[in-house]
């Protein structure tokens, strides 16, 4: 028998520092979790525990010293790292814990391995956090902005019912999740994008090598049929304010983004898109699936439901949900039933209809999980539908603008004397 030293976190969130006899390290751990204990570490014999075999326990702290020292951490980095390099490091936690490693030398051997600079100088604080007595979810929460407020809290959840690995699985299924919606609904606007950018190439073809040497062939204007003077008259009216009208669409745009960023400007531009007639019911299906998909990985997770409904504003992609879901926390807290708090027109009937049974029957974790499956079909179902029309619009579009010139051209011709 040998005695570890070990610390450790209770369900309550204290943490606690103790000896223990057991056989090995690994005995010690188990007879720990039996007591409900979220183990940090456990020192025996004047050295820290290892399990990862080649991998020494100060390896990856000398690598931390060297990054610091190179300046590696203090690459400058002009967007935040993309989400694929986040669910690789709660997946290999997740591993690790489970495994039976704790969360400090998971943090040190994920940290040692990340192959994001950005990823790594933060893995490498957290850890700092983490090893002078915070809990993971306290360490995260200095990085919000990059962890996200939905995942700390379920980490803290996590830490709290004594289930991390859990936790940490639920979040890398949540953000494949998203990252998914969000390949959607980028393939339901590719196409658009590049449609209409060939619009304006054929349209800037048109009025500065087409109509020019067509004028050359044109006698009398004033003989020409009224379809043939108004193609001259918008292929000028391109040629002299083309670029002007190209340089305020772009300040446009730009104004309108800084707006966005505004509360009063994402309040009235995420309204307007609700009314929308095809892509305000998209947007509705998008945020139910997230809010019933997100509240349901809360609630599996242990975490009430008024905690819970804040995960879920922290995930809206929309201020009117936002607000709304806002709203009825709040209105949770006063007293009220959820499903009387979620009627809304623009919440479905059919959603506040399901929570009610839910909240009777006591079976409200299974009715967010298959309102959540049922708003993911039916948001795939409207992107395939919108990707349908998509070329036959801009069919429709571009054939119109090549026949209004054509016919045009034909017109100006056969009106003209040669």
């Amino acid at each position: 028998m040998a005695v570890f030293h070990y610390q450790a976190i209770r369900r309550d969130g204290d943490k606690v520092n103790g000896d223990i006899d057991a056989e090995d390290s690994k005995v010690a751990e188990q007879l720990l979790r039996d007591k409900a204990l979220f183990v940090l570490s456990i020192q025996g014999q004047n050295e820290l525990t290892t399990l990862l075999k080649g991998s020494p326990a100060g390896a990856s702290r000398n690598q931390r010293e060297v990054t610091k020292k190179t300046g590696l951490n203090k690459e400058f980095h002009l967007f935040k790292p993309p989400d694929k390099e986040w669910m690789q490091v709660y997946r290999q936690l997740s591993l690790m814990i489970r495994s039976g490693i704790t969360i400090i030398e998971a943090l040190d051997f994920v940290a040692a391995r990340a192959t994001h600079s950005k990823v790594q100088e933060i893995l490498y604080d957290v850890l700092g956090h983490v090893e002078n007595g915070e809990s993971l979810a306290q360490a995260m929460g200095r990085y919000e902005e990059y962890f996200g407020k939905g995942n700390v809290q379920l980490v803290g959840c996590g830490e709290s019912s004594g289930n991390m690995a859990g936790a940490l699985t639920d979040i890398n299924a949540l953000m494949a999740y998203r990252s998914e919606q969000r390949k959607q609904i980028k393939a339901a606007l590719r196409l658009p994008c590049i449609v209409l950018g060939f619009a304006i190439l054929v349209i800037y073809w048109i009025a500065y090598f087409l109509m020019p040497k067509f004028a050359v062939l044109v006698q009398n204007g004033s003989t020409m049929p009224a379809v043939t003077r108004f193609l001259f008259s918008f292929t000028e009216f391109i040629r002299d304010y083309g670029i002007l009208m190209f340089v305020l669409m772009a300040l446009s745009v730009m104004l309108l983004q800084r707006y966005y960023k505004t509360e009063q400007g994402r309040i009235l531009l995420d309204a307007l898109l609700l009314r929308t007639p095809i892509f305000g019911k998209i947007v509705m299906d998008s945020e139910m699936n997230r809010a019933f998909h997100t509240l349901n990985t809360l609630l599996m997770s242990g975490l009430p439901l008024v905690d819970s409904l804040e995960g879920v504003v922290n995930v809206s992609g929309s201020q009117y949900y936002i607000d709304k879901f806002s709203d009825v926390r709040r209105r949770l807290v006063d007293g009220h039933s959820f499903s009387s708090s979620l009627e809304d027109d623009r919440i479905p009937e059919l959603a506040s209809h399901l929570v009610s049974v839910g909240e009777r029957t006591g079976a409200m974790e299974e009715v967010t999980g298959e309102l959540g499956e049922f708003y993911r079909q039916e948001l795939e179902e409207r992107v395939k539908i919108l990707i349908s029309l998509i070329p036959i619009i801009m069919t429709l579009i571009i054939g119109g603008l090549v026949g209004f010139v054509y016919l045009g051209i034909i017109l100006g011709i056969s009106s003209t004397r040669f």
